[in-house]
């Protein structure tokens, strides 16, 4: 299999920042928005803490993106450069093998256009894995998001228990203050 890397051109990228992160910006928006609206105050604090932690994650992927694709390009462009160095080597190599054996020449020739055929198969193929791999990657991001909303949706659920319960508490306890201040009033009298 080759060493080299397929390249992500800037459309690409581009089409992949479109797609995600509006997504990202929307879910996180929304979580924001469902947690203030329905969190006490002292939970601001976690939810702010959670939404930084996410939002440094987005960024080390963004850079971690960027410094694979600034790597592939480099990569790209050292093969391309070798490939046009090994091209030009090659046909000052077949020009000499010409004049010296037109039908040697020929048969090599042959030779070496299925073996470059193939070899640009390959090329191909690892392309379209590598590709094919970069699509897994951004699946999985978007696996991950969608755990993530999940998360949130789990402890909005907590949270909206929580004060039920708390609501609950407060009525019972307010029903037994009325008992007791009616029982005192009783045996007061």
């Amino acid at each position: 299999m080759p060493q080299n890397i397929a390249p992500i051109d800037e459309a690409t990228l581009d089409a992949l920042q479109e797609r995600l992160y509006p997504r990202l910006e929307q879910a996180l928006m929304a979580s924001v928005r469902r947690e203030q609206e329905r969190v006490p105050p002292y939970y601001e604090q976690f939810v702010s803490s959670e939404i930084r932690r996410l939002e440094e994650a987005i960024e080390r992927n963004g850079q971690r993106i960027d410094e694979a694709t600034e790597r592939l390009n480099r990569r790209i462009e050292e093969t391309g450069e070798q490939l046009g160095r090994r091209i030009e080597e090659t046909g000052e190599q077949l020009g000499r093998r010409i004049k010296e054996t037109g039908e040697q020449h020929n048969r090599r020739l042959e030779e070496t256009s299925e073996q470059h055929n193939r070899r640009i198969e390959e090329l191909r193929l690892y392309m379209d894995q590598r590709f094919a791999q970069v699509d897994q990657r951004f699946a999985q991001v978007d696996q991950r998001f969608t755990r993530i909303d999940q998360r949130f949706d789990r402890l909005e659920t907590h949270l909206d228990e929580m004060n039920v319960r708390f609501r609950n508490w407060m009525l019972a306890v307010a029903a037994f203050l009325g008992i007791l201040t009616t029982v005192l009033s009783i045996v007061l009298r």
